[in-house]
């Protein structure tokens, strides 16, 4: 989710006559200033994940969020003050409110300096680096600037591993015949299933020996012709259609792999289909 923190610009306008009657304002009075955020803090600013004991595979962190906010118009006049958490992925987690009242973690009431506790419980798979967006609200409604934060959750990392590769070694094909070629391959991982970024193969003897074909482990529900068959169990799948010509090649080899959303890779599988028939 985006998020757009834009100050609302007070507008001067005058009375105009209405009949008979007159004005008696005069100039009507500004709307006041905006408050400002000068400064955001996080403490700690990294947690080292494994130095937690998980509780049903989740692992607890707190931070302590400090803001220092300012009025022109007085520190009374500011009437809240919030901090949107967003996560690795971009996504909205929550929204926590900072105060300035003295009860801990804020240090002293009235100074100026708003502080709250951010709490999250993440897998090992949400390990990242989360953002918290602070904004403050005047009693007129003026929204202040937004200054973000952030503090990083990380962990020692174990790379994916592949098995149980399910290929064709050789297809029968005729010429002009379209063929369909199922292949699956077993995808695991010690951080979690969540873990695992993508499961490709690389086409070796194609134009482009680097580009990576996907397979998947959506159960089919994502339109594509994967073919597979139970979303979320670890077994990735991909349906490649040939259709055979004239004087194409009759070898083929796949360079299977995982990687997982630290950027570690898998060891590689390779895998050779022959094409008969030609």
């Amino acid at each position: 989710m985006n998020f757009r923190y834009a100050a609302i610009l007070a507008v001067a306008g005058m009375l105009t006559q209405a009949g008979c009657d007159k004005n008696p304002l005069g100039v009507i009075e500004s709307q006041g200033n905006a408050p400002v955020v000068s400064a955001v803090h996080l403490s700690p600013g990294e947690v080292y994940i494994d130095s937690i004991a998980p509780t049903n595979g989740l692992y607890t962190v707190t931070e302590v969020l400090t803001a220092r906010v300012s009025d022109a118009d007085g520190q009374s006049d500011i009437r809240s003050v919030q901090g949107d958490i967003v996560g690795p992925s971009g996504d909205h987690l929550f929204t926590v409110p900072l105060l300035d009242d003295g009860v801990a973690p804020d240090s002293l009431p009235g100074d100026g300096v708003f502080s709250t506790r951010v709490t999250v419980s993440v897998s090992r798979a949400m390990v990242g680096r989360y953002y918290p967006y602070v904004t403050a609200t005047d009693g007129s409604g003026l929204q202040s600037n937004t200054i973000a934060s952030s503090f990083l959750l990380y962990r020692r990392n174990s790379r994916p591993e592949l098995s149980n590769l399910n290929a064709p070694d050789t297809v029968h094909v005729q010429l002009g015949v379209p063929v369909l070629i199922p292949m699956t391959v077993a995808a695991s991982d010690s951080d979690g299933l969540a873990d695992i970024k993508e499961v490709y193969f690389l086409s070796l003897d194609s134009s482009d020996p680097t580009a990576h074909f996907q397979l998947l482990d959506d159960g089919g529900a994502n339109g594509s012709l994967s073919g597979d068959q139970l979303a979320g169990d670890g077994i990735f799948s991909v349906v490649i259609r040939l259709t055979p010509v004239q004087g194409m090649k009759t070898r083929f080899r796949f360079q299977f792999q995982a990687q997982d959303a630290t950027g570690d890779t898998s060891a590689s599988i390779l895998h050779t289909l022959n094409i008969a028939g030609l």
